[in-house]
Order: structure tokens, then sequence, then C-alpha cells
């Protein structure tokens, strides 16, 4: 299965740390952040990756080339992608043609949250892979379900889990987004949400499996962040 990953902001959170080096690209340990998510992409099934690519991405293209750990990958660029990240999905519409994954360039995840969203059967557009966190901040993407169906997503909701940045898609998704784009949005949660509003976006539980985003310097240097390649080294988290 093809998997695409968002790679095109700038990361403008990490200030100067970002400034002449992509989010994507920032060390964790002997490896990028994109790194650590591609590994955790194939050990999960993946065969072959499409990066979307815009705030400096030559570098990032100049560092992962177009082979990773015997996977091919592919090149996308976004010229439009200042404009959020709904255009990065939606530039990927040429390259995959059937199911895919969808995951951000800087969201860890326990590999076997992949494994099992590949291979779920859903004959919705979007499977989202959440997690039912109870301690939700402002940041995170709350998303409202009922009956394992979305029914709202966004950060500014009430929600029952949070978003955790990975998706299974259908081609579908593509129509979806190109609506929310002609209506001038162009963030991926709003043509999540317009999924949701034809009944066609539904929910996997992760059940409080391992998974954590890296926005900021503190979060990079966090216990979590910083233990995570011992975790998937030794598959066992204390």
């Amino acid at each position: 299965m093809d998997a695409v990953i968002i790679a095109a902001g700038s990361g403008t959170r990490f200030g100067y740390i970002t400034r002449d080096n992509p989010k994507p690209l920032i060390q964790l340990r002997e490896k990028a952040l994109i790194q650590w998510v591609m590994d955790s992409l194939i050990s999960g099934g993946v065969t072959k990756i499409h990066i979307v690519v815009g705030y400096q991405g030559n570098k990032i293209i100049k560092k992962i080339g177009n082979e990773y750990n015997g996977v091919s990958v592919n090149f996308i660029e976004n010229k439009i992608w200042e404009r959020g990240n709904l255009t990065s999905v939606y530039a990927a519409k040429d390259a995959v043609n059937e199911d895919f994954i969808l995951s951000m360039s800087d969201h860890l995840f326990d590999p076997s949250i992949v494994r099992d969203i590949v291979t779920a059967n859903s004959e919705k557009t979007v499977l989202l892979a959440v997690d039912r966190k109870y301690q939700q901040v402002d940041d995170d993407m709350k998303v409202m379900v009922k009956n394992r169906m979305i029914e709202d997503i966004g950060k500014n909701i009430v929600g029952n889990f949070v978003d955790i940045g990975l998706f299974k898609m259908k081609h579908k998704i593509f129509q979806y987004a190109k609506n929310i784009i002609e209506s001038g949005k162009y963030q991926l949660y709003q043509a999540v949400k317009e999924a949701a509003i034809h009944n066609d976006a539904m929910i996997m539980d992760i059940n409080r499996r391992f998974w954590i985003d890296v926005d900021t310097p503190e979060e990079l240097n966090s216990y979590y962040v910083q233990k995570y390649p011992t975790f998937i080294k030794d598959r066992k988290w204390d």
C-alpha cells in the first residue's frame, strides 16, 4: 500500500531551528523526524512512499533520496503549501489511485498502529486513527465520535477522541478536498469534516498505544520523544 507524507510546512514554532532546516529533518538521535515516520510506515506494511514537500523541499529530497530502506520514494512539490495542509494532500491526487495511508511528517507512533490501519476494512473514504485522550489541550485536533462515525472534528470543539495524524483514505478524499479548496478553505480537517457530513468518515481507536506529535522544541526534548528510539528498538515502553 502507498503512503503520502505531508512534509511541506515551515515549522515556525521551532523558531531559528527551522530557519535554515525544514522541520521534517530535525534530528532525533541518529535520524531525522521524517525518517522515524517512514520507518514506522514501512514496518507497518507500506510499500511505496510519496512525500509532499514545500518549504526547503530540496533539502528533504537530498536527504531521503529516491529509495529508503528498500522502498521507492516519490516527491511531490506543493507550490502553494503556505495556504494550508489540505493543499499538500490535494497535490498528491495524481500520484495515488487506490486506498492509501496519509501521515504527518512529525507524528511518531507505534508501527503496530500502521499495521492495523493498513489491514483495516472500511468502505468509508476516511478512516482516522484516534486516541481517547482525557486531558485535551488547545492544540489537539479533537474528534467527536458516535458509533465509530465521525460527527465533528476541529481544535475548537469538545471531542471524545483526538486525531493522531494517521489516516487511511480512498481516492474520493480528493473530491472533498477540491470542494473545500474551491470554497476558500485549506485545512485537512475541513475536508474530513466534509466527508463526515456525508456519513463517509469513521475512526479506528488505537486503544492507548503510543504516539506523540512534535510541534515545539519543548516537545522534541521531552522524555517521551527522546525515549521513542529506545522504544522502537526494544519494543518496551516504561
